[in-house]
């Protein structure tokens, strides 16, 4: 798990706001001189406004990269203002602009607009009772073959015309809980976003759906999936509009990030023993980064559940992100943990696997990413970190190996 911060300043707002403005005084001042000019001078009129255009769409756009590199951007407004700039943007710029990248960047096309892709070839589609038999396998650690079991009983309750909206939500839900596990949050949010489609009162999924977020450091879209999850919980459901009247002009609490820490406070202070509580302001207080605070919570909610294989590792995870120069080495033991209780999961072997990388010891970095490579062929991802500690290593022999995404490829130099 890897948690960032994200604000926005004043410096974002007046960006847009300067090209909202100047593409509304261009559209004026087209359409005033179009019945004066030949069609040449209009193409020529139009290509203008088009560079024009698409400048301003890279100042705005230095502008985000810097607040995000900054540890910057929070605000829902700010979010809904960038939002219309950025359809603004895209009627007005020439038809081959490419916006892919600026999407991706700023979480405009996130995986959660998406449909899910499921595995072709899937041996459980014909098979009966592929629900139970996949949380058989979850269970067992066997996340692969319990993913291909959730997509087919997710395939048959599609086809039941009988099928209920909380059936299909608590199986979209799984499914995203054994790909978080397997180190895919792209593919967790689509199923988590489904699950809540399904049944918006799904507690775990919209829980579940705020930690993904924050992983794909989509901070806005987590503040905002953790405060959904206050409103529909039967004890909360009222903290996040009294915080909203009470301290909406305090000062001190002026952004969403705080506010939101807020109300999960009050309802820590309502139920404190409630292990969620503990590891919601944890992760609030990884984006954050106040990072000995997360830690804090984390060790909270080990308290209450030391048997949980999560929870050790996104203690790992605040050591490893945090200021101490032995964080790195802090967090190895918390991994270890994870694993002795989960021995496949996948997203611990890949955090130590980063520890290990970041401490300099590449040849370790690169066994546990093969391991977390032999239990989830499928993370693409994973094959670039492997290059990295390859490249570390300075082993250009095993380079071109990757080319075959083959990890028995590497068992004889990695025993």
């Amino acid at each position: 798990d890897i948690f960032t911060n994200n604000n926005c300043n004043n410096n974002n707002q007046n960006a847009i706001s300067r090209f909202m403005h100047q593409t509304e005084q261009q559209k004026q001042l087209s359409q005033q001189n179009n019945e004066y000019q030949t069609i040449e001078q209009q193409q020529q009129l139009q290509q203008l406004q088009q560079q024009q255009q698409l400048q301003r769409l890279n100042e705005v756009e230095e502008f985000f990269s810097q607040q995000l590199q900054n540890d910057s951007i929070d605000s829902f407004e700010s979010v809904e203002q960038f939002t219309k700039f950025y359809e603004t943007v895209q009627q007005n710029a020439p038809p081959e602009t490419n916006f892919q990248n600026f999407e991706i960047d700023f979480g405009f096309n996130s995986t959660s607009s998406q449909s899910y892709l499921f595995s072709s070839n899937n041996y459980f589609l014909n098979a009966n009772s592929n629900f139970e038999t996949a949380l058989n396998l979850y269970q067992q650690g066997n996340l692969y073959d319990a993913t291909l079991a959730f997509e087919a009983h997710i395939q048959q309750l599609q086809q039941n015309l009988n099928s209920s909206p909380a059936e299909l939500s608590d199986a979209w839900r799984w499914l995203g809980t054994t790909h978080a596990e397997n180190d895919e949050d792209k593919k967790a949010i689509i199923c988590f976003e489904n699950a809540v489609k399904f049944d918006s009162n799904n507690l775990e999924a919209l829980l579940d759906l705020g930690v993904s977020f924050t992983n794909e450091f989509v901070n806005f879209k987590a503040l905002n999936s953790l405060k959904s999850w206050l409103e529909q919980h039967p004890e909360f459901r009222l903290i996040p509009a009294d915080v909203e009247r009470e301290i909406g002009n305090d000062p001190t609490l002026n952004n969403q990030h705080l506010k939101t820490i807020e109300m999960f406070n009050r309802a820590l202070k309502i139920s404190p023993n409630d292990i969620e509580l503990h590891i919601v302001l944890g992760v609030l207080n990884n984006i954050t980064k106040n990072y000995q605070l997360a830690e804090e919570y984390f060790r909270n909610a080990i308290k209450l559940d030391p048997q949980n294989h999560s929870v050790w590792n996104k203690i790992g995870a605040t050591q490893a992100n945090g200021t101490k120069v032995d964080g790195s080495k802090n967090a190895v033991y918390a991994y270890r943990k994870a694993i002795e209780l989960k021995p496949n999961y996948v997203r611990a072997w890949v955090n130590m696997g980063v520890s290990y990388l970041n401490q300099g010891l590449n040849d370790l970095a690169a066994k546990y990413y093969l391991k977390a490579l032999s239990l989830n062929p499928k993370a693409e991802h994973l094959w670039y970190y492997l290059r990295v500690a390859f490249l570390a290593m300075k082993r250009e022999d095993l380079l071109e190996l990757l080319k075959e995404q083959n990890v028995n490829a590497f068992r004889k130099y990695f025993k």
